[in-house]
């Protein structure tokens, strides 16, 4: 009668534990991936922005040199014929 009650408290023992560690798992889980898909939705908005900003640049760029080029003065587009 002992020795099956000792074994019955050890094995409740370790299925509550087993149990423990299975939902503290399940909760570290949840936690890592919603801190995840935040940080994935910050990283996603910085490279936007960091694209659109290297659009801009490139934009800026091309529109400065056109006026003020010499050889801009001296060409003129050919008028197209019908």
């Amino acid at each position: 009668m002992r020795k099956t009650l000792i074994a019955g408290l050890a094995v409740g023992v370790l299925l509550s534990l087993a149990a423990f560690r299975a939902v503290d798992l399940w909760w570290w889980r949840a936690q890592t991936l919603k801190s995840a898909s935040t940080r994935a939705g910050n990283l996603a908005f910085i490279v936007s922005e960091y694209i659109h900003e290297m659009f801009l640049a490139a934009d800026a760029s091309l529109r400065q040199p056109a006026p003020v080029s010499p050889a801009s003065a001296r060409f003129q587009w050919p008028m197209p014929t019908a």
